[in-house]
């Protein structure tokens, strides 16, 4: 054996290691200014997109639904939202859908009036800005009533980001119209008042101040 040559191929051995780990590191390293530059100069307009649990139901000429929607957009690119829409159908009924137009985005004075905004559609996002808005739907057709009953009721909450025919974005959510909820407003319906009868998204409960018990502490941790 030619101690020599093993001593020899040692180093070169540590040399090719230091070679790989090298390159490694250079592609790694270009690997991350991609995906940096990517997220912070390239990437297009996209949405991220959640529905409040807190929502209204009205009559106004027809049912008309407020829906409170909060926008992101995590992009450093402009964007808009050119449309929205909602599609409403009881669960019991699938193959029954109604679709709600857009009305107008809403607001709300100090004493809780909600009132029409000036903003319209389409709405511009500047790159990583939140908007926060109230959205007014109803099933514009005046000879044909909504029909309201109790029970579950599934919604998809449509958002175009262009003028193609699909929307780019669909959430959905459940709602339900107890007996009360329903006899208030076919109530104010028959009374043409359009005062808002507050509903919970399915799977929400609301806090409340009080005595927990110990189930109930654990519940909420």
């Amino acid at each position: 054996m030619n101690l020599s040559d093993d001593n020899q191929s040692e180093p070169r051995k540590s040399k090719n290691v230091l070679g790989y780990v090298s390159i490694m590191i250079a592609e790694i390293a270009l690997a991350i200014s991609i995906l940096t530059s990517y997220r912070n100069v390239l990437k297009p307009f996209e949405l991220v997109i959640r529905i409040d649990p807190q929502m209204q139901i009205q009559h106004k000429t027809n049912l008309g639904l407020y829906v409170h929607v909060d926008l992101f957009n995590k992009s450093p690119t402009n964007g808009l939202i050119t449309q929205v829409a909602l599609i409403l159908y009881k669960t019991a009924s699938i193959e029954n859908k109604y679709l709600l137009t857009f009305n107008s985005f809403r607001v709300i004075d100090k004493d809780g009036v909600y009132s029409a905004s000036e903003e319209e559609l389409p709405l511009f996002f500047e790159p990583w800005e939140r908007k926060t808005k109230v959205m007014s739907f109803i099933f514009d057709i005046r000879d044909e009533e909504f029909p309201v009953s109790t029970g579950t009721y599934a919604c998809e909450l449509l958002v175009w980001t262009d003028y193609s025919k699909m929307a780019r974005y669909v959430e959905e959510f459940k709602f339900e119209i107890s007996a009360d909820v329903l006899s208030a407003y076919l109530d104010r319906r028959e009374k043409g008042s359009t005062t808002l009868e507050p509903i919970d998204i399915v799977g929400y409960t609301r806090l409340k101040s009080k005595k927990l018990t110990e189930e109930e502490y654990k519940q909420l941790h």
